[in-house]
């Protein structure tokens, strides 16, 4: 397999035109994502449809005569720039937080976040008594969810009232800070550059701001999830009982907030395999797991012994059997339409290239990045393949496709560029819709 991922890639290395080809594929990909959803009825908003099919192709063309000047002086900027944390870090949060903003006061009321709200406003009004004395029978929340989320936004809503935008606001700074620990993490396993462009990457998935400026549960657990996942690999180095403490309360309050924070078990489990150093550090890892399970168990205790816990458990169990009882099409249906919706189709050439580089270098960060990217697809494909289930290995996703991306060398700043213009697309569509049809269930 080694001998045929070097030949392929040596012969992708020696073309002249690969930039020019991948940018291609990329509008073509977009271009066909677009095309099937007019086709298949399956957008509310379809009207908005032969305007972004326009606006693709005006892009991707844009993309492949940018002048010369202007990617040399990308790249010149990238290079000088990546290495000054301070000050990438708060171009991250300056950008991102406006960019995430202006999306929030855009993107309609998503049928979750509107459960959320409800759940959150029982705080706000009656106390947390009241909230924790009923949790058990509040709609969407007592059947399937930890209380962290809607604590939080609870609170907030005591003190900024109902007001969604300010609400979102909150959901932004998750997001800025998620996009910051995508850099950092990029930049601790590979270099700054990868790190920046990893950055760039996570905002060119849709369901980034998509999700990430709604009142949702998603981008809270994705952040806590890459938090826990940047704290326990900075062990080795510090072997400090406080910091793996701290991880282990960071991994504590992602299952408060959602139960997929169970899959940072696993993808750490696979990290210590992969890298020798994790093995190093067996109390303090001890530690942070014991550390973890104490917070969560905290929250056990209390729903087991209102009877939270069984119906929770029931829920889910039926949840996880989604695939086993609609069948096949609907594990197609998620993976083939839904997630390629929320990673972006366009980003599969640069991710595939980044699989690939991956693969030939086989550094120990290239091997952990590979694993988490596995673990998370293999356990939520086979349980329930929601896309938004799959957000936990999105910051991977990103680092991956920097991988790719940085193959590219002086072609890079195209390649960025047109994923972020694609993904602005893909947003605009987004912002008022809703699924009115399905590809392959009735």
């Amino acid at each position: 397999m080694t001998a045929s991922v070097n030949r392929f890639w040596e012969s992708v290395s020696k073309s002249t035109s690969r930039t020019r080809w991948v940018l291609a594929a990329m509008t073509a990909l977009q271009v066909l994502w677009l095309g099937v959803i007019w086709a298949t009825g399956a957008a509310s908003n379809a009207r908005k449809i032969p305007f972004l099919i326009v606006y693709t192709l005006i892009v991707g063309t844009l993309a492949q005569v940018l002048p010369l000047r202007v990617e040399s002086w990308w790249n010149r900027w990238i290079e000088a720039l990546a290495p000054r944390r301070r000050r990438v870090i708060a171009g991250l949060v300056l950008v991102g937080g406006i960019a995430g903003c202006i999306y929030a006061h855009y993107q309609n009321v998503l049928t979750d976040e509107g459960y959320l709200l409800q759940a959150s406003g029982i705080i706000a009004d009656r106390g947390v008594r009241a909230f924790f004395s009923g949790y058990s029978e509040i709609k969407w929340l007592g059947g399937q969810h930890p209380p962290l989320i809607p604590l939080i936004y609870g609170s907030a809503m005591r003190i900024v009232g109902t007001r969604l935008l300010p609400l979102r606001a909150i959901a932004v700074l998750v997001t800025t800070g998620t996009v910051v620990l995508t850099y950092r993490l990029g930049e601790a396993w590979f270099d700054p550059v990868t790190g920046l462009l990893a950055a760039f990457l996570f905002v060119s998935m849709p369901y980034c701001l998509r999700m990430g400026t709604a009142v949702l549960t998603d981008m809270p657990v994705t952040f806590l999830f890459l938090l826990g996942v940047f704290l326990i690999q900075q062990l080795p180095a510090r072997r400090s009982f406080g910091l793996a403490s701290l991880a282990g309360v960071v991994i504590g309050l992602g299952l408060l907030s959602k139960y997929t924070m169970f899959l940072i078990y696993p993808v750490l489990a696979l990290h210590c395999i992969a890298q020798k150093r994790m093995r190093q550090v067996p109390a303090q890892l001890a530690l942070s797991i014991l550390v973890s399970l104490l917070v969560f168990g905290a929250w056990m205790t209390f729903a087991y012994a209102r009877g939270i816990f069984g119906r929770q458990v029931e829920t889910v169990t039926h949840y996880a059997g989604m695939v086993v009882r609609g069948g096949w099409m609907y594990m197609v249906e998620m993976l083939s339409t839904e997630l390629t919706s929320a990673v972006g189709l366009y980003n599969l050439p640069v991710l595939f290239l980044g699989v690939i580089a991956s693969l030939r270098q086989r550094l120990e960060s290239d091997l952990s990045l590979l694993l988490w990217i596995v673990a998370v697809f293999a356990a939520v494909t086979l349980t329930l393949p929601d896309p938004r289930y799959f957000m936990p290995m999105f910051p991977a996703l990103a680092i991956a496709m920097a991988r790719g991306t940085r193959t590219f060398r002086l072609s890079e700043s195209r390649i960025i560029m047109l994923a972020l213009l694609l993904a602005g697309g893909a947003l605009c569509l987004f912002a008022d819709w809703y699924r009115a049809a399905f590809l392959f269930l009735q």
